[in-house]
């Protein structure tokens, strides 16, 4: 599903013809910091995310056939280079990034809801009371007309309406319209939430684990993402030599994990640890120097969704 986040572009009317996408993804990061470039053309949609250390992700249209996620991406470049499509670039705040960028990855909760039995004011009121972070899709009558209202942790942000373009539209005429059809018409409903942001609330909210096995997850993390590294570059950079860098620039603050002290060992995927620190401590610094290496070896986006929703329920500040 592809709804453009903002009604007013940053930049618009331009056209793949004469620009280059992968170095214009370059000059928004830099530009903008978060946000998207959305290409349309006959019969194609797509939509590009970006923050500014990578890009998060990509949803490909084509007809009524529609793709995303990181391997589409490449797609979408080869496809901007061989057709003429129009380019429209906009800035999306940063705390609602993942949410636009992660709509088409999301899960059904209720599916086929009739107007006849549910009234679409009741349900919008349901999942602002249940705090929903997705979307209520409605299909008007035999399906001629249709519209999606978003919801970030309950609130609902804006609504995108058939009858009023893809834009995300905040506009209370047109939800007034809405119901209006609804009620003539009669209408299916389906309620969707996202995967990505629901399992980092849940995990956050509810794990718990013991001070004395926090050095073993200590130990998963490091493994997960030595093996991340390993997928994502190969032999470029060596994430051991990477760590222990990280470890020396930050032994000031964080001491304990001074190679040259020997308190805090990684090797052979095993760790130990010899020192007075807390291993709640030692585990939050592990984490926040994990992070910089993330960032500054461009892979923010696989610390984001792969790293932070297993591991950041254990950070105890």
């Amino acid at each position: 599903m592809i709804i453009i986040p903002k009604e007013k572009p940053f930049l618009e009317n331009l056209n793949t013809y004469y620009v280059d996408i992968s170095k214009l993804i370059e000059h928004c990061q830099g530009e903008l910091g978060t946000g998207a470039i959305y290409l349309s053309g006959n019969m194609i949609q797509a939509i590009i995310f970006f923050d500014k250390d990578a890009i998060i992700n990509g949803i490909l249209r084509i007809k009524d056939e529609e793709t995303f996620g990181k391997e589409v991406i490449k797609n979408i470049i080869d496809l901007a280079g061989n057709t003429n499509l129009n380019l429209t670039i906009y800035h999306i705040d940063p705390g609602r990034l993942y949410f636009f960028s992660h709509l088409s990855d999301s899960e059904i909760l209720y599916k086929d809801l009739s107007s006849e039995f549910t009234d679409l004011e009741g349900l919008m009121r349901k999942m602002a009371a249940e705090r929903l972070t997705g979307f209520i899709e409605v299909s008007i009558g035999r399906g001629e007309e249709e519209a999606y209202l978003l919801f970030d942790r309950g609130i609902m942000i804006g609504g995108s309406f058939s009858w009023a373009g893809n834009n995300l539209n905040r506009s209370t005429e047109n939800l007034n319209e809405l119901l209006l059809k609804c009620r003539e018409k009669g209408a299916y409903f389906n309620v969707a939430r996202l995967k990505i942001m629901e399992t980092k609330v849940v995990k956050a909210d509810t794990k718990v684990i013991p001070e004395a096995d926090l050095i073993a997850k200590t130990e998963e993390l490091l493994n997960m993402s030595q093996k991340l590294f390993n997928k994502e570059l190969g032999k470029k950079l060596d994430f051991s030599v990477l760590l222990k860098r990280k470890f020396v620039e930050k032994s000031e603050t964080y001491p304990y994990l001074d190679p040259f002290a020997g308190e805090f060992v990684y090797k052979d995927n095993k760790v130990s640890y010899e020192g007075d620190a807390r291993p709640q401590v030692v585990f939050n610094a592990i984490y926040d120097c994990l992070k910089e290496i993330y960032e500054e070896t461009g892979l923010s986006r696989i610390f984001h969704v792969e790293i932070t929703p297993n591991f950041v329920q254990y950070v105890k500040k």
